[in-house]
């Protein structure tokens, strides 16, 4: 393939090069039966972040859609694993150690996580779980959680105010984070962790402070019930390609430390312990989340020049990687189609700067598509023409 940029340096295009048989798109292939091909560790060792730790992906995919996601736009329609093959898995994996580790974009939504978890509850088990949203917790769902060797929940509001949570289509209530936040404490969890976002497309001063209003409201419920730790892990806004805000400018630094500095006291006076990700790291991660090839020369030049911040700064500048996207502009990844439709993309990018969410993808595989009437997104589109096919290559959706 060769890139075209313009005098200025923007990517406008890619095309096949003259001298090459690639095909003009790039099709995502897509396995509609996943019980077919299972996903577990096959390696087990102290050397890694989960530590002798048995993996298992219960699902492919996100129903969700939170805008800045990636797994929520590439991975549709969702793709739930059966009750009884992870049931099998769990137990080949009990064999070699009692860490279990439950994995999806979204664990809590699986229609059977209670019942494997029952199973779970049978065993002598220390339970991992990654994505719980705050909406899924229940009693019963904390005492699993407790069974497992958890003494504190994580979940994820990605930000402080319903208007900024309407904004990414999180679909988060305020009451329903404040209810997780009551179950944890009544279930015997003596703390609890947010995942926030910052510097979110149109978000505001207000906003920003509502993160602290939030984690006051967590304070304040929890202490009663024996909580005694409180932590906010606070992440600069990393737009990321094949989402809505794939076109969207990352807040400037500056901005990142306003942001900072107007959270850092109230937190501190509740007594949260705060962590604040690096806003300088973000930017390397922005050039290298939304960058062409050239990326990969700014990543050869930091290296060879020791791969720190320093580095990968002085990488950026010398190699004059533009970061401004606009609006409809061509992007670096139009040549691999996820089956989304660019007016799709838009559309919800046009609904994000008036505060509207969009429902979930109503649609998880293997339930006949006949029966959904929904083509939103036009995923489904390149489905339905091959309805029986265990593996389905899905075309790049015009529309």
């Amino acid at each position: 393939y060769e890139p075209i940029y313009s005098p200025t340096g923007y990517h406008e295009g890619l095309h096949p090069a003259d001298d090459s048989d690639a095909p003009p798109f790039i099709e995502r292939l897509w396995l509609r039966d996943v019980d077919r091909y299972p996903a577990e560790s096959a390696v087990l060792t102290p050397h890694t972040e989960f530590a002798d730790t048995y993996l298992i992906e219960i699902a492919r995919g996100c129903s969700r859609a939170c805008r800045f996601c990636m797994a929520g736009f590439i991975t549709r329609p969702v793709r739930y694993r059966q009750l009884p093959d992870l049931i099998a898995q769990a137990d080949r994996g009990l064999v070699h150690t009692p860490k279990i580790g439950l994995l999806s974009a979204s664990v809590s939504d699986h229609p059977d996580l209670m019942a494997l978890g029952d199973h779970l509850l049978t065993k002598e088990v220390r339970l991992y779980m990654s994505s719980i949203r705050a909406d899924a917790i229940t009693p019963e769902f904390i005492r699993l959680l407790r069974h497992g060797g958890l003494k504190s929940l994580t979940v994820a509001p990605e930000a402080g105010s319903e208007r900024m949570r309407a904004r990414i289509s999180k679909h988060l209530t305020h009451e329903e984070l404040m209810r997780c936040v009551r179950y944890a404490g009544e279930g015997g969890m003596t703390g609890v962790k947010f995942y926030v976002m910052v510097g979110l497309p149109h978000e505001t001063d207000e906003d920003v402070m509502a993160i602290a209003d939030l984690m006051a409201d967590a304070v304040k419920l929890g202490r009663p019930l024996g909580m005694r730790q409180f932590v906010i892990d606070l992440h600069p806004f990393v737009p990321k390609a094949f989402t809505p805000y794939q076109w969207e400018p990352q807040t400037t630094p500056e901005r990142f430390d306003r942001i900072f500095d107007l959270l850092r006291r109230p937190l501190a006076k509740l007594g949260v312990q705060t962590r604040f990700d690096s806003p300088a790291w973000a930017i390397v991660q922005e050039i290298l989340a939304r960058g062409d090839r050239r990326s990969a020369d700014v990543m050869e030049t930091a290296l060879a020049q020791g791969g720190n911040l320093s580095a990968y700064r002085r990488a950026i500048r010398d190699h004059a990687i533009p970061r401004r996207f606009y609006k409809g502009s061509p992007t670096p990844w139009d040549h691999v189609a996820s089956g989304m439709s660019s007016k799709f993309m838009m559309l919800e990018s046009m609904k994000a700067e008036i505060n509207l969410q969009s429902p979930p993808c109503p649609i998880a595989a293997p339930l006949p598509l006949a029966e959904v009437e929904c083509r939103r997104c036009g995923v489904c589109e390149g489905l339905d023409a091959a309805p029986n096919a265990p593996i389905v290559s899905l075309p790049v959706a015009r529309v």
